[in-house]
């Protein structure tokens, strides 16, 4: 079977694709392929490339993985430029809590350190890339804290981007026009080698970047690990999805039996109050016959004289 898995991904041309937290990881912290982190950092915060270029430090002690075996190697991806500290979050699947999880994470790398003082702390910068549409169709989202209605920001140390993969794959197979920065993101998200080359074309930048992604999908293990997190995530949706309809049957029997519970308790108390009515007038037509003055049945019973005049 996996032979079969293996043999399958390499006779179709597939690749284990940059959406995939190991092989994206592994590109960003890759020498060869600085170039094109910087560029992505630049287009979102607007820094300068020189800048960027001259300041920038990967923040984590660990290596870049040159192998599926060293996946343990791979930490968050947390990147500083003198007083930016950005985080790179791949999402490949959107989940309840996705967003809050990447927000706890990110509030982590506000913390004070010893003797720092608040005025002094670092602007946080996360950047996104969806694998799905959260938002809208743009290709980058900026997020801040600000009021609502004046667009005043209550900070300049809180940023967040949310990049769109799944809709610049969509313009690409539907042969829309990308921007070149949009091409550039598109090689993240390609999950074919034939693609992939012809995405890359002869831009050095990318070139590095596809020889990476080639490079670890051409592991046996790589395909095996990626296989396997794919075929979990499809149980996982379909579980979910099944869930989902078995939550909405329950429901609607529920508020069936309800419905009809209400409405049974509903008529009862209807009957019931008619009951009492109708009980009420027969007893006001004896105590008539029986010689009583309307104003003494209505002491009696509490029933107002025009509606005994009625009766």
């Amino acid at each position: 079977m996996r032979n079969e898995i293996i043999e399958k991904y390499k006779k179709e041309g597939k690749i284990v694709p940059a959406t995939y937290d190991v092989v994206f990881k592994s590109v960003m912290q890759d020498e060869k392929c600085r170039d094109f982190l910087i560029e992505i950092i630049c287009e979102c915060t607007k820094l300068k490339k020189n800048y960027v270029k001259k300041n920038l430090v990967i923040g984590n002690n660990e290596f870049p993985v040159k192998n599926i075996n060293e996946k343990r190697k791979i930490t968050d991806l947390v990147i500083s430029v003198n007083s930016n500290i950005i985080n790179l979050e791949m999402n490949n699947y959107y989940y309840i809590g996705l967003i809050e999880r990447n927000d706890i994470y990110l509030n982590s790398l506000r913390s004070l350190k010893v003797g720092q003082e608040y005025e002094n702390l670092n602007k946080i910068i996360q950047i996104n890339f969806d694998n799905f549409e959260l938002f809208d169709e743009r290709t980058i989202i900026k997020f801040m804290i600000m009021d609502e209605e004046r667009h005043i920001k209550e900070t300049e140390n809180y940023e967040k981007y949310h990049i769109n993969l799944k809709r610049i794959k969509e313009k690409y197979y539907n042969k829309e026009v990308l921007t070149l920065f949009e091409r550039r993101l598109l090689i993240l998200a390609l999950d074919n080698k034939k693609d992939l080359e012809k995405i890359a074309g002869e831009d050095i930048m990318m070139e590095n970047v596809k020889e990476k992604i080639i490079t670890l999908s051409e592991e046996d293990a790589m395909i095996l690990c990626y296989d396997e997190e794919e075929h979990k995530e499809k149980v996982r949706r379909a579980v979910t999805a099944t869930e989902k309809a078995e939550a909405r049957k329950i429901g609607f029997a529920e508020g069936h039996a309800e419905g009809h519970a209400e409405g049974r308790a509903e008529g009862i108390k209807k009957g019931h109050k008619e009951g009492l009515e109708e009980g009420k007038q027969i007893i006001i037509k004896k105590l008539i016959d029986n010689g009583m003055s309307k104003e003494e049945i209505s002491n009696v019973t509490g029933v107002s004289l025009e509606n005994i005049k009625d009766i």
